[in-house]
């Protein structure tokens, strides 16, 4: 065996790009087969880039040992490697869009030959922060999982996932992606552990909405199998389930450009006044006058804001409970791709009798109520 260290410089011009790397590692080469066997490598490399969106980032690679068999054309590590990420800063170092520090360790085996490559027990720690972040606060992101691909089939594998952030725990056993040199598709189970919305929505830097029952959004779940493409996603055996409601069906953004949805839900009961904004105080009307009646006559319905509806689906709702009316087998159904016609249907049954409401509603028109 023999010691190798090694200090050098790199840059280049496009992108402005300059590096600093540090290897050092025992080595044993086997002058017979060829095999060779690093103790104890550490890579340490710094770099910097130039530029509208500079970067600045510093990371330390260390391993018990590593070994490349020449004949199998198979590299991997009889222990874990660890990557320290000392430094990520994206942007500006005064007022930086994305700063991150943490460790990556797992255990990698690679079969060049068979295009196969594995990260067994893949375990990530990060801190986030910048002003890409939710309100600018600091994050703290925990990945656990391995990850099989098999280059020459274009596919891979996630099993184990586990995933926690921002007062989220989010788990799946395993993921298939297909055709990932062409059109990556994803498929796999997805569940969210039960989590505290308002609790989630404060990390997010988003205003919790004021709701009459202080006691709601405190409690939501999610279960569903998931399959997406760049283009579309669908959550099928979809169970989500908020505070005392269980929502069941599916859900589909069928085209993200367009923003075209569709879905067929149910929900067991609901009861919506909980989650109004509180009832304000009565106030005395005004008496009703001929310029007062013509103003109502003249509201216009928002039909910019329906044109821009895509979707598709129906949500049906057992019990319901709406401005202090109780509801039953309520079934909302709307139809209309953007900038088309668009008709909604909404039935009910209430107070032992029963309510059907249709609506059409065609681009452009000016559309009152009377």
């Amino acid at each position: 065996p023999f010691t190798v260290e090694a200090h050098f410089n790199a840059s280049a011009k496009v992108p402005a790009v300059t590096a600093v790397v540090d290897l050092a590692s025992t080595v044993a080469l086997n002058s017979e087969t060829g095999d060779v066997l690093l103790t104890e490598p550490k890579l340490e490399l710094q770099l910097n880039q130039a530029g509208a969106q500079p970067m600045k980032t510093a990371f330390t690679l260390t391993a018990p040992s590593l070994q490349y068999l020449k004949t199998a054309q198979q590299f991997s590590g009889a222990e874990p490697l660890l990557i320290a990420l000392d430094q990520l800063v994206i942007g500006s170092a005064e007022k930086p869009l994305l700063t991150a520090k943490g460790s990556v360790k797992t255990l990698l085996a690679s079969d060049l030959a068979k295009q196969t490559h594995a990260l067994k027990d893949l375990d990530v720690g990060l801190q986030l922060g910048g002003s890409a972040m939710p309100g600018g606060k600091v994050q703290q992101v925990a990945l656990k999982g391995s990850l099989a691909a098999d280059l020459a089939a274009q596919q891979a594998t996630i099993s184990g996932l586990k995933l926690a952030a921002m007062g989220l725990n989010a788990s799946a056993k395993q993921w298939q992606i297909s055709q990932l040199n062409t059109a990556p598709a994803l498929a796999g189970d997805l569940t969210l552990a039960s989590f505290e919305p308002r609790s989630v929505l404060a990390a997010l830097g988003i205003a919790v909405p004021e709701t009459s029952d202080a006691a709601v959004l405190k409690s939501a779940s999610l279960n569903t199998h998931l399959a997406a493409t760049s283009k579309s996603a669908t959550l099928k055996n979809l169970t989500l389930k908020l505070d005392d409601t269980t929502l069941q069906g599916e859900l589909a953004i069928r085209d993200f450009t367009t923003a075209a949805m569709s879905f067929a839900l149910k929900a067991d009961r609901l009861d919506a006044d909980r989650y109004l904004p509180p009832v304000a105080k009565p106030v005395a009307a005004a008496a009703a006058t001929p310029s007062s009646k013509a103003a109502a006559d003249a509201v216009e319905l928002p039909v910019a804001a329906i044109d821009k509806l895509n979707a598709q689906g129906t949500l049906e709702v057992a019990s319901l409970k709406l401005k202090n009316l109780k509801l039953a087998n309520v079934r909302l159904k709307l139809d209309g791709a953007r900038g088309a016609s668009h008709r909604q249907q909404l039935s009910a049954s209430l107070y032992g009798g029963s309510a059907d409401l249709a609506l059409s509603v065609a681009p452009g028109a000016k559309h009152r109520l009377h």
